[in-house]
């Protein structure tokens, strides 16, 4: 009652646009996203979702529609098929419907960020293999439109952070800097996630691998410290996932192995962080299992569906283990 008061009496001074609470019957729009909430066995689930703007975004640019594909990038070939510039209206197209993308796979589409990244390191100069990439991103969006980003409500927190690294994935093209990609799950939902390149080249996989850690480790970092301020209880040290030992060799060993000689100062602060095991602790994940692996290359459908199903597998657990802790009336 107190809540309904504060707020009709803020609508009345300040001209809110609207305010109300998330039910099953009633879902809320924040920011341009759709935050909308059911019931299921006694648990609330909370959804997060830009189906409406992703809709009317493909209606505006896709006319008529098209066939939707099962993966937003399966290899890299169709990207550089063609180097033909663009013309500078079409150029200018290309960049206005990458921007769109960007918003979408910054705010809920982790599915599409490392495509939508890789595709927006040639907005420079766009080519037609260019618009032929945005146009398949734009075609899997056209099946996948009324995806969301789910949690289930539960009392308990449970943290999954996944970083991956692909070393000089473009160098057939000219590009012999890295990608790192990292995934942070909070009770089985994405919160955070990031593709992006290697700001110089990795002389070697292992230390690709470690400059993708030390990026983790400031994104885990900043998150834990939000944590912490918000009252969530933190167990320190948290585990960072990787499928690279080197990463795990890195932290175990003061001294660089053989790969990693003359390659890092050991000097650097940074470093000395990624060997502070009171504060994380970095385990070895199957690449299989690592939901990082399509912020860093393009992966054909199936295996995009083996890592929906680890992401089903870590949702199931979250409930199991706090089952009965806090449920709703169905």
């Amino acid at each position: 009652k107190a809540s309904e008061k504060y707020w009709k009496t803020a609508q009345q001074r300040f001209k809110l646009k609207s305010w109300g609470y998330v039910t099953p019957e009633n879902a809320r729009v924040f920011c341009a996203k759709e935050i909308s909430m059911t019931v299921k066995d006694g648990i609330r689930q909370y959804h997060l979702s830009q189906a409406s703007d992703i809709k009317q975004f493909l209606k505006d640019h896709m006319g008529g529609g098209c066939i939707p594909v099962s993966s937003p990038m399966s290899s890299k070939s169709e990207l550089y098929s063609n180097v033909t510039p663009l013309e500078p209206r079409e150029a200018e197209q290309a960049q206005s419907l990458i921007g769109h993308l960007t918003w979408f796979a910054k705010e809920t589409r982790d599915d599409i960020a490392g495509a939508v990244n890789m595709v927006a390191q040639t907005m420079k100069q766009p080519t037609q293999g260019t618009m032929k990439a945005i146009r398949r991103i734009m075609a899997y969006l056209m099946g996948t439109a009324d995806r969301k980003l789910s949690v289930d409500r539960v009392k308990g927190t449970r943290w999954d952070f996944y970083v991956d690294s692909d070393h000089a994935g473009d160098r057939n093209n000219g590009d012999t800097r890295s990608r790192t990609g990292i995934m942070l799950l909070i009770n089985g939902m994405q919160f955070h996630w990031r593709s992006t390149k290697q700001p110089v080249t990795a002389m070697s996989s292992a230390a690709a691998e470690i400059i993708a850690l030390s990026e983790c480790v400031k994104d885990v970092q900043l998150r834990m410290w939000i944590a912490q301020e918000s009252g969530i209880p933190i167990d320190w040290p948290v585990k960072i996932l990787v499928d690279n030992k080197a990463a795990v060799n890195f932290q175990n060993n003061m001294n660089p192995n053989s790969k990693l000689k003359g390659v890092f100062d050991m000097r650097h602060g940074w470093l000395k962080e990624l060997h502070d095991k009171k504060r994380f602790k970095v385990v070895k994940v199957h690449t299989e299992k690592n939901l990082a692996d399509p912020l860093t290359k393009p992966v054909p459908p199936l295996v995009r569906k083996r890592l929906d199903m680890e992401l089903d597998r870590i949702k199931a657990l979250v409930v199991s283990t706090f089952r009965g802790q806090i449920r709703v009336s169905t």
